[in-house]
């Protein structure tokens, strides 16, 4: 069970991992315009040290999720707080996100 059970997770792990980029990308492009995705996309942004280390605990903090859920009786209470530490950092970047897009209009 205990091999089953490693075997699922290393699976589920290289999955999360190739998606992670698509679904990234799929959701800039819903909050950032056009011509700032652009920019995003040359990798003015992806490059910024606080960016990848907030994607990087919300990709362990869902990893963490996806394996309470494996549990016979997860707790739901860890998945709760998971889901508001996920939030928060996504709120991080799209405070970051806004305050970009604030100063490059007040520059035009």
């Amino acid at each position: 069970m205990k091999r089953l059970l490693g075997i699922l997770m290393m699976i589920l792990t290289i999955n999360v991992i190739s998606f992670a980029k698509d679904n990234i990308e799929e959701t800039d492009r819903e909050i950032i315009p056009r011509h700032i995705h652009r920019m995003h996309k040359m990798g003015h942004h992806r490059n910024d040290p606080e960016t990848v280390e907030a994607r990087t605990i919300i990709e362990i903090k869902k990893l963490e999720i996806r394996k309470e859920l494996l549990n016979e009786n997860p707790d739901w209470e860890k998945i709760e707080k998971l889901n508001i530490e996920m939030a928060t950092e996504e709120a991080k970047l799209r405070t970051k996100r806004m305050k970009l897009n604030f100063e490059r209009e007040c520059k035009h």
